[in-house]
């Protein structure tokens, strides 16, 4: 099957995962990989890509080990034969799926995650994002904090970048659903809502409109 043989969705797929939910089916070469990490990496490697498998599978109508997924650790996911892009990130309690026929970047984190928000905006983020941020209150700066990091997170992985080189490089464009990395000159559009308890962000620049988005959750 190829992304031209199907409707292409007039919105934003999304899945979340719990992150104890029961391993599914992963390749043979992804059991291999699995078998050389630590027992705890493993789960969560396994995890994803189970989860990715699944959750396309069902979308594509394929078995999960026909899925052409190549997903390296440390390395964005790849999907072959033509079916589009796949982003995926987890937090302490999800795992968060996104599929676009464009590239995308997903992020997601705990709305309620407690964090040393001013440390993380002093270290991390660009001069233009912390003079935004400067007239916020405790809870306020600590959630635009929390909400600008997924954002970011998002939009290194539409780049295919690192958090190491590009964290910094990223800012998000004043009272706009736009980020921009400063020195490659990238722009790519974001959406970010709350679901349940989590914060989700996604980049990327199809062109599903806000809100425009189907999310699946256990």
């Amino acid at each position: 099957m190829r992304l031209t043989d199907i409707q292409k969705p007039r919105v934003l797929p999304l899945w979340i995962f719990p992150m104890d939910s029961p391993l599914k089916e992963i390749s043979i070469s992804e059991e291999k990989i699995a078998n050389s990490l630590h027992p705890r990496r493993a789960k969560e490697y396994k995890h994803a890509r189970s989860y990715v498998r699944f959750a396309l599978s069902q979308f594509f109508k394929l078995n999960p080990l026909e899925i052409p997924l190549k997903a390296s650790i440390g390395k964005a996911p790849l999907l072959g034969n033509n079916l589009g892009h796949v982003s995926f990130s987890h937090c302490n309690d999800a795992l968060l799926i996104g599929w676009s026929p464009t590239k995308l970047g997903v992020d997601i984190e705990r709305s309620d995650r407690a964090l040393s928000a001013e440390g993380i905006s002093e270290r991390f983020f660009h001069k233009y994002d912390q003079n935004n941020l400067k007239s916020l209150n405790n809870e306020d700066f600590r959630k635009k904090v929390l909400e600008q990091w997924v954002i970011k997170e998002a939009a290194i992985k539409w780049q295919r970048g690192t958090l190491s080189k590009d964290l910094k490089n990223w800012h998000i464009k004043n009272k706009s659903n736009v980020a921009i990395h400063q020195t490659l000159n990238h722009e790519v559009k974001i959406q970010t809502t709350i679901y349940r308890s989590w914060i989700i962000a996604i980049a990327s620049n199809d062109n599903q409109g806000k809100g425009d988005l189907m999310i699946c959750a256990n």
